[in-house]
């Protein structure tokens, strides 16, 4: 900023205590610009691109351009109109906003803001909501005026205050000298002074902050910008000399973060640092011996970019392939590190990534694998997770794409789980393809379970069975309680039963079984099947059913096996009676004769 548009904005800001309030009246439209561009490159999210136009006037109807992360567009219109555009100025003013609006609508934004610092009249408001959009439908037409712009001020005072002229920083900086020379007194209000010398450190530059500290004969200076493009607005270089002797890791991490990005904190001692200089705005010096320098790297989010892994057999070609999203970012000055997240669950930190060019489409970079606890997610989710998992463990190599189909390396390596985890990634595959099923079919919805047992699985695998059409042995049912009618005396094979030799017995009930802590039951009801029973002490039964009477009792497998199970109505007559196996890995089958056609006497 020169000094002549310094001095206007100077002149607007009123230093008070409770912080500059902008006299928006004393700007001309120079410095009026300045301080909005300054603004908004303190309000936009990380991420978004910010590019201010040089050359007013001539630059085809944009001031600023904004691209924020998800892609929308929006052009700021910066007019210095404090007057408003009504009244006297309204031929003149309003002359000149349709006309920069219809120059910016040829870059085919999806906003176009005018930021005026003046106080609309109801018939301005009817010009900028009504008729201009009705004029211009396609593009969202908004106005930022002198409330919406104090608003601004006030949430980035640190910001605005930053911008006062060259004399009144002077003035500061005679402060803290004095601040310093005041400090050997302690009973000379330390607190306010110490705060005024906060005071004057943040007031320094728009861009940048800088936060001190003191301790064990240190001062730590921490560079901290004060919003994301602060870098491309008011660029800050270190210059320094790093001697690499004997080895040392601190270096062999600085080097690596330089070269491939990092996304955590690097540190280097002062022992190996030559030649510091510091080059930026004119505040930034340093004198004296330097015990370390730290390199916080800010990660901004990625934009969500969606990347592709292909995972490649032995013969090159896929096995499998899944999508995630890049979630964050770093760059070096070979390559990227970057986190790769798949379903919320699996994330894979890849590390010394080389950038790909033609003659180098392969990387050997390491990673890192994270795996997100699986209770409480979704299933759905949780069998991708698996899926992925299993397919990096037998993977040869694996393929990173942009699901444009740009491809963007390829990578020699992969994950060798130890058995238990395959095993139980193979197992909740099973469980969760289940559960699926099961869910859509009952209505029965819940997140992933605290734990599973593999009586679970079972129970799960039987009710997925059935539903089906199958018939499956139940794990729970090897008797049956109940009662009996004198009519058992005359049906068929009924006085094979009561003289004590085994027949095949049906009965029919309502299921209900408990799931990892949730009860779920089928659509329909179920019928059981004892392929060879018995009745508990037949001839007490047969004399009570002599007698007239309904009898109470009990019915035994023959040779102890379970109950076969299956959907009611779904067995017709003559169907073979012979239950599938549960099919679950790790988990014993119920043994199971020849199959039995089936009888409906009884």
């Amino acid at each position: 900023m020169d000094e002549g548009m310094q001095a206007a904005l100077g002149k607007a800001l009123a230093a008070a205590d409770a912080g500059p309030v902008v006299k928006w009246a004393q700007l001309d439209q120079s410095s009026f610009d300045e301080l909005v561009e300054t603004l908004i490159h303190a309000r936009e999210p990380a991420g978004s691109t910010v590019q201010v136009v040089d050359g007013r006037g001539g630059d085809g109807g944009i001031d600023i351009l904004v691209v924020r992360t998800d892609g929308w567009k929006v052009i700021y219109q910066l007019k210095c109109f404090s007057e408003g555009i009504d009244g006297r100025f309204k031929d003149r003013r309003s002359g000149q906003i349709e006309p920069s609006l219809k120059r910016a609508l040829k870059h085919n934004p999806d906003e176009w803001v005018l930021v005026a610092p003046y106080e609309p009249t109801p018939s301005d408001w009817t010009y900028l909501n009504k008729e201009l959009p009705a004029k211009y439908p396609g593009v969202k037409i908004s106005l930022v005026d002198r409330a919406e712009l104090n608003g601004w001020v006030a949430d980035n005072l640190g910001v605005v205050k930053a911008l006062h002229p060259r004399d009144d920083l002077l003035w500061k900086a005679a402060i803290q000298g004095l601040e310093t020379a005041v400090l050997t007194d302690p009973s000379n209000h330390l607190t306010q002074r110490i705060n005024n010398i906060q005071g004057v450190k943040n007031d320094v530059d728009p861009n940048w902050d800088v936060n001190v500290t003191f301790g064990n004969g240190r001062q730590v200076h921490e560079l901290v910008p004060r919003h994301p493009r602060a870098h491309e607005v008011s660029p800050v270089t270190l210059s320094f000399g790093v001697r690499r002797e004997g080895g040392n890791s601190d270096v062999d991490a600085f080097v690596e973060a330089m070269s491939y990005g990092t996304l955590e904190p690097v540190r280097l001692p002062g022992s190996v640092i030559e030649n510091f200089t510091v080059t930026g705005t004119q505040w930034m010096q340093h004198d004296g011996d330097i015990d370390r320098l730290e390199f916080h790297p800010i990660v901004e989010k990625a934009r969500r970019t969606p990347v592709q892994i292909d995972v490649l057999g032995a013969d090159g070609e896929p096995i499998a392939s899944h999508e995630g999203h890049a979630s964050q970012v770093a760059a070096g000055s070979h390559g990227l590190t970057f986190r790769h997240v798949f379903y919320d669950l699996v994330t894979i930190t890849w590390k010394k990534m080389p950038y790909v060019t033609a003659d180098a489409p392969s990387a050997t970079g390491g990673a890192d694998l994270e795996i997100e606890p699986f209770p409480g997610a979704d299933p759905s989710r949780v069998r991708l997770a698996a899926r992925l998992l299993l397919a990096l463990h037998d993977a040869s190599d694996l393929r990173l794409s942009l699901t444009t189909g740009e491809s963007l390396c390829r990578v020699h390596g992969k994950w060798q789980l130890d058995d238990a985890t395959v095993e139980y990634l193979r197992s909740m595959d099973e469980f969760v393809a289940d559960l699926t099923y099961v869910q859509d079919k009952t209505g029965a919805h819940f997140t992933f379970p605290e734990s599973v047992t593999d009586l679970d699985r079972v129970h799960l695998r039987v009710m997925r069975r059935i539903e089906e059409g199958g018939q499956v042995y139940d794990p729970l049912v090897t008797t049956a309680h109940v009662t009996v009618s004198p009519e058992l005396l005359s049906a068929p094979h009924g006085m094979e039963l009561l003289n004590g030799e085994p027949v095949m017995f049906f009965f029919s009930d309502r299921l209900r079984r408990e799931v990892c802590g949730r009860t779920i039951s089928p659509t329909e009801r179920v019928g059981y099947v004892f392929r060879s029973a018995l009745i508990e002490d037949p001839s007490a039964v047969r004399a009570g059913l002599e007698r007239g009477e309904n009898v109470k009792t009990r019915i035994v497998p023959d040779h102890g096996e379970h109950a076969v199970i299956y959907m009611l109505g779904r067995l017709p007559g003559g169907t073979h009676v012979a239950p599938e196996p549960w099919g679950l890995r790790g988990v014993a089958e119920l043994s199971s004769d020849d199959e039995v056609v089936r009888d409906e006497s009884i």
